[in-house]
C-alpha cells in the first residue's frame, strides 16, 4: 500500500515540474527571442513481483509481474523553432530568420541568444540592449574596407578611426564623353582634385585639334593657310603675292558681283574677270603683260581641302575632320606646375573611337601645405569624336574627410557607415553561430545560451551561409510560446495532478481503514 502513495507523490512532483515550464512559457509569452520548453514524463523503477518463465514439459510460459514505483520527468526540451517577426522599424533591431544565434560576449566568454534589439553604447560598442553583452563579428580593415569572416570574431566596436573618414588625395581621373568632330580649335575643361589634406583644386585641361594645313600654288608660290572650321564661307578673298620684281600683285574675289580683280601696284591697273581659275589666270597675267613682265601658269593644289565655286558665287572652303587632339596641363589652383606642364596626343579611328593616346597622367605641387609631388594618373579611353558636339564626364577617387552620421546593416550583417562626404563604407559584420543540435544548448538566463557537451560546439560564420538563417533589419523575434498548446497543457496538467493528489488520499483512507480493523 506504500507504494501507491509514494507512486501518487512522484506524481504530484512530476505535474508539479511540468506546471512550472507551463507558468514559465506563459510568462515569457512577450519575451524577445524567448524559445519555450515542453516537458515529457517518463515511468520510474518496477518492482518485480514474479519473474517470467519459458514454456516448457507442455506448459506455456509465465510473464513477469511487476509493479510500477510511480513517475518521473523524462525531459524538458526547449524549442527552437521560429518565432514570429513583429516590425519596428529600428535600424538595429535585428532578428534571425532560420537557424542561428547572435554571438555576444560578456567579458568572459561568449552566449548565444535569438534576442536582437541593439545599440550602440557610449563607447561606441555594439551591445544587446538587455543585458550589455558586446556583440561579436568582424571589424573590416581601416585602410581596404575588406572583412575577414575566416578569423576568430571579436566586439563589434566603431572606433574613432571608423568614425573620421580621412582624405584620399585624387589618384586617377577618368574623363568620359566626347569631343566634337565638327570643331577646329581649343576646348578647355576644368577637373576637380583633392590633395592629402582633402582640400580642393581645379585643374584646366585643354584640347586642341589639329588642323590641316591648306596649300595653294600659284604660279610656283605657295599660299599656305589653316581653316579653323570644318566649312568656310569665302564670301570676299584677298590674295597678296610678290611677282619676280618684288612688286606686289593682289587679286581679290568679290561674291556680290562674282568677280575677281587682280591689281598690280607698280600701275594700279586692275581687270575685271568671271570668277573662275582660268579667268583669274587671264586676268593675272593681262596685268604682268602690261607691264612688260613674263606671263605665268597658274595652279591650284590643295593639301586635304577642296575649293567648291557654286552657282551663287560663294566660295566655300571644305577642311576634311582631324583625328587628332593635343591636349595640355593649363592651371591648377593653389599648386605650382612643373617646369614643362603635362601634355599628351590623342588620336581617334574614323570611326570615333579611341586610337591611341588613352592614357597620361598630370603632377603639381599643393601650395596650402598639403604632399607636394602629387600625381594623378588620366583615363580618356571612354572619349569619342562624333559630330555631335562637346559632352564631357568627370570621375575621381579622391575625396574629403567625412564624419560618421550614421550606419545601416544588411542581411547579411555587414555593417556600412555613412559619412558627411558622402560616401559609404563597411565597418564590420555581425557574426551569427550554428549548432548541429540547438535543443542540446543550456539555457542560461536573459534568453542566453551556452554549448553544452550534446549540443555541438558553434559554427560561427556569416548570415545565409552554412545553415545559417538571414538578418531581418527592423525586426525582432518575439516568443514562440502558444498560448493555446499552453493552456491546454495546464488543463491537462491540473488533471494529473489531482489525480495524484487522489491516489495519496485514497491510500491514506485504506492505510485508515487496515488501522480500523483492530477496533
Amino acid at each position: 500500500m506504500m507504494r501507491s502513495m509514494y507512486a501518487g507523490v512522484s506524481g504530484l512532483k512530476a505535474h508539479q515540474t511540468r506546471m512550472d515550464v507551463i507558468g514559465n512559457n506563459i510568462a515569457n509569452v512577450n519575451t524577445v527571442g524567448y524559445k519555450s520548453s515542453s516537458v515529457t514524463f517518463k515511468e520510474m523503477l518496477s518492482q518485480t513481483l514474479r519473474g517470467a518463465k519459458a514454456p516448457q514439459g507442455g506448459r506455456g510460459g509465465v510473464n513477469p509481474m511487476q509493479v510500477g514505483l510511480g513517475v518521473g520527468v523524462g525531459s524538458i526540451t526547449v524549442d527552437h523553432t521560429q518565432g514570429n517577426l513583429q516590425p519596428t522599424g529600428v535600424t538595429t533591431d535585428l532578428a534571425i530568420q532560420g537557424n542561428g544565434y547572435f554571438v555576444v560576449n560578456n567579458g568572459q566568454k561568449n552566449l548565444f541568444t535569438r534576442a536582437g534589439r541593439l545599440n550602440l553604447d557610449d563607447n561606441g560598442y555594439l551591445v544587446n540592449v538587455s543585458n550589455g553583452f558586446v556583440i561579436q563579428g568582424w571589424m573590416a580593415d581601416i585602410s581596404t574596407g575588406t572583412i575577414n569572416s575566416g578569423q576568430d570574431p571579436e566586439n563589434i566596436h566603431i572606433t574613432d578611426e571608423y568614425s573620421i573618414m580621412n582624405a584620399r588625395a585624387t589618384g586617377n581621373a577618368t574623363i568620359s564623353g566626347n569631343l566634337d568632330s565638327q570643331f577646329g580649335g581649343t576646348r578647355e575643361i576644368t577637373v576637380d582634385v583633392l590633395d592629402s589634406l582633402g582640400e580642393m583644386h581645379t585643374v584646366t585641361l585643354s584640347f586642341t585639334k589639329r588642323v590641316p594645313e591648306l596649300t595653294t600654288t600659284i604660279g610656283g608660290w605657295d599660299l599656305n593657310f589653316r581653316a579653323t572650321e570644318p566649312d568656310i564661307n569665302l564670301n570676299n578673298l584677298t590674295i597678296d603675292f610678290l611677282a619676280d620684281d618684288d612688286s606686289q600683285i593682289n587679286a581679290s574675289y568679290n561674291s556680290g558681283t562674282n568677280t575677281v580683280t587682280v591689281a598690280a601696284d607698280w600701275d594700279n591697273s586692275s581687270t575685271n574677270a568671271p570668277a573662275d581659275l582660268e579667268a583669274i589666270e587671264n586676268a593675272i597675267n593681262d596685268a604682268l603683260n602690261a607691264n612688260g613682265l613674263a606671263s605665268v601658269d597658274i595652279t591650284a593644289t590643295t593639301t586635304g581641302a577642296m575649293t567648291d565655286f557654286d552657282g551663287a558665287g560663294a566660295i566655300t572652303l571644305s577642311n576634311p575632320p582631324s583625328n587628332t587632339w593635343d591636349w595640355n596641363l593649363v592651371d591648377v589652383t593653389d599648386a605650382n606646375l612643373p617646369a614643362s606642364p603635362a601634355s599628351g596626343t590623342i588620336t581617334f579611328n574614323p570611326d570615333g573611337t579611341i586610337n591611341s593616346g588613352s592614357n597620361g597622367s598630370i603632377a603639381f605641387d599643393p601650395t596650402n601645405g598639403a604632399a607636394t609631388g602629387q600625381t594623378i594618373n588620366l583615363d580618356f579611353s571612354a572619349l569619342t569624336q562624333l559630330a555631335e558636339g562637346f559632352d564631357f564626364k568627370i570621375n575621381s577617387d579622391g575625396y574629403e574627410t567625412g564624419a560618421l552620421e550614421g550606419f545601416t546593416i544588411d542581411d547579411g550583417g555587414v555593417i556600412t557607415g555613412s559619412y558627411s562626404n558622402g560616401l559609404v563604407r563597411p565597418i564590420g559584420q555581425i557574426a551569427i553561430a550554428y549548432f548541429v543540435n540547438p535543443s542540446g544548448l543550456m539555457k542560461e538566463g536573459e534568453t542566453l545560451f551556452s554549448p553544452s557537451e550534446n549540443s555541438g560546439d558553434p559554427q560561427i560564420g556569416e548570415a545565409g551561409s552554412g545553415g545559417r538563417g538571414k538578418i531581418s533589419v527592423g525586426n525582432l523575434e518575439m516568443s514562440n510560446v502558444d498560448l493555446a498548446e499552453q493552456f491546454t497543457d495546464m488543463i491537462t496538467t491540473q488533471r494529473g495532478f489531482q489525480a495524484n493528489s487522489k491516489i495519496i488520499t485514497t491510500t491514506d483512507q485504506m492505510l485508515q481503514d487496515l488501522v480500523n480493523l483492530k477496533r
